[in-house]
């Protein structure tokens, strides 16, 4: 979302993680049925860390709400070091109760 919104739709002390949160709660703008999310990481460094369940958790109810409204959602972390994208997408599958993909 726009750093330039900052204390103008999103709120000074709101997280920048929890932007797109926000915003959805606010607007419902579609160009489509498709949503693509696409995570590089927590931390003010690019492709690093964990976001953990906390962080993901409005994620969750954010992209289990498109997928209620019959939109397709497709996630990418690309948080890649020290396995922390591994990690954070089976977090993110279970707290949206989706089963693992059949292999």
């Amino acid at each position: 979302m726009y750093k330039d919104w900052r204390g103008i739709l999103y709120p000074s002390g709101l997280p920048a993680t929890r932007w797109f949160a926000h915003y959805a709660a606010h607007f419902d703008t579609v160009t489509g049925r498709l949503a693509y999310v696409r995570f590089h990481g927590p931390t003010e460094r690019a492709y690093h860390g964990r976001y953990g369940r906390d962080l993901l958790r409005p994620w969750a109810e954010t992209i289990a709400a498109f997928r209620a409204k019959g939109r397709d959602v497709f996630v990418y972390f690309n948080n890649c070091f020290d396995g922390a994208a591994l990690a954070d997408a089976r977090d993110l599958r279970d707290l949206l109760e989706v089963a693992p993909a059949a292999t």
